[in-house]
């Protein structure tokens, strides 16, 4: 059952005070005019390594890796991939202080093996007549791998796979979610995996439990609401905590659920319910509180919960025009997060920063109204559709939508409809930043940015 928000007794705060009390670092790196973190792990010389994306001359998705010492100033960069589209997803280090990146090469899922340097060690393909991508990867205590594979066919779909240390398989099953996202081992025989299952607008969390043999011991699909599972994390306390967004007649809002390890539903929650939010990473942390960071009005929020799932923090982020958090990691009493950020007419740069933990334990600060009269459109980043909601000002009247690339170049044009909401296909863009505008017979317009990834 829905709980009443805490957001209804608020503590204003001073944003920026919070901020300056909280931050030990932010960083920026710009590679190309596309670049984004989508993972981070910490390494044993208290430097970091963020997982990336970046653009070549060519236009072509390669693995971009950035080394950084404990102050996030860089230390060495390596891309992979050349002239191959090239995807990473996660990053993980191994028992003999290696690592392996989990993503795709061409259109096939892939997995590469690095030493500390960033020199590839091997690489291990896993074909699939309808392309795919690794999702997931675990190293278990025997430098055995679980990996969840996700087939580009529509719908998706997602298999599990286990293999040896150097990527051999010795099983390979469906999954039960369409799309898994990840794996969380709690014994040396069973594992869980969540995602979700369903199409577009209709999707469920799903939390499936498997033996090491792959046989499935628990599924549960939680269907009391529409929603797509982005993350997903399991606390001290051993429940699971799954997060990303959920639908209602209005938009899409940022939405974490508690389960224990049965899957019986403990409680779900949602937040900044005034406009599109979404949940895009999500930590447990000491004494059954947890953290999520995700995306409120195109500005990076960070949000701290009790094991009820009411608020204790919330702050934002919003020194460039836009924000997103991939990644977060604990290191001692800090909270790292990796992500990008977006500038007009200068694209996306990958975003790190670094925050006191014991700054986010008090206080509540409650995001601006989106008015109504404002330009939406959801999600952001956006894969296949984009949903857009015009302004009231723009209804009845004829108005024109135009998607522009970062050169001016008009890439979609297409006629209000008098309803004022539209779906938009954009599955054929490129990646990258692009402008969207509305504008009437009388010369009024109205702008906005977002991602195609």
């Amino acid at each position: 059952m829905k709980k009443t928000l805490s957001f209804f007794i608020i503590v204003f705060l001073f944003s920026n005070m919070l901020l300056s009390q909280a931050l030990v670092f932010q960083k920026s790196y710009d590679f190309s005019y596309d670049d984004a973190a989508h993972d981070v792990i910490a390494t044993a010389d208290s430097g970091f390594i963020l997982l990336c994306e970046t653009r070549n001359e060519n236009d072509i998705g390669n693995i971009l890796l950035i080394k950084t010492d404990e102050d996030g100033e860089m230390i060495w960069s390596k891309i992979y991939g050349a002239d191959s589209s090239c995807h990473g997803k996660r990053i993980i280090q191994t028992i003999d202080d290696n690592f392996l990146i989990a993503g795709s090469y061409g259109s096939q899922a892939y997995l590469l093996k690095i030493n500390a340097e960033g020199d590839s060690i091997w690489s291990q393909t896993f074909p699939n007549e309808y392309g795919s991508s690794l999702n997931d990867v675990v190293e278990l205590d025997n430098s055995d791998l679980l990996l969840i594979q996700v087939v580009f066919l529509l719908p998706y779909s997602s298999n599990i796979i286990y293999a040896d240390a150097m990527g051999n398989i010795y099983w390979t099953i469906p999954a039960s979610a369409n799309e898994s996202k990840d794996i969380h081992v709690v014994s040396e025989t069973e594992f869980y995996v969540a995602g979700f299952n369903g199409i577009v607008n209709y999707t469920h969390y799903i939390l499936t439990k498997y033996d090491i043999l792959g046989n499935v011991v628990l599924n549960k699909v939680f269907t009391s609401f529409n929603g797509v599972n982005l993350c997903s994390a399991i606390s001290q306390d051993e429940n699971f905590y799954m997060a990303g967004m959920h639908e209602n007649a209005k938009s899409y809002y940022a939405n974490i659920i508690k389960s224990d390890l049965e899957g019986q539903l403990l409680w779900e929650n949602s937040y900044f319910e005034i406009a599109w939010s979404s949940v895009t990473s999500i930590l447990s942390v000491e004494n059954n509180k947890i953290i999520a960071c995700g995306v409120f009005n195109d500005e990076l929020f960070i949000l701290r919960i009790n094991e009820l799932g009411d608020s204790i923090t919330s702050i934002k982020f919003n020194e460039y025009n836009m924000q997103q958090g991939n990644a977060m990691i604990l290191l001692d009493d800090h909270l790292l997060i990796a992500g990008s950020h977006f500038n007009w007419g200068e694209g996306r740069d990958v975003y790190f920063l670094k925050l006191h933990l014991d700054t986010l334990s008090t206080g509540i600060e409650y995001p601006s109204v989106k008015s109504e009269s404002e330009f939406v459109f959801f999600p952001n980043p956006a894969k296949n559709k984009l949903n857009v909601q015009i302004p009231a000002k723009f209804h009845n009247q004829d108005a024109e939508l135009v998607i522009m690339d970062m050169k001016g170049n008009i890439i979609i044009r297409s006629k209000n409809k008098k309803e004022g909401k539209m779906e938009m296909d954009i599955s054929d863009l490129k990646h990258g930043l692009y402008f969207i505008s509305v504008y009437n017979s009388n010369g009024l317009f109205i702008s906005g940015k977002f991602i195609k990834h």
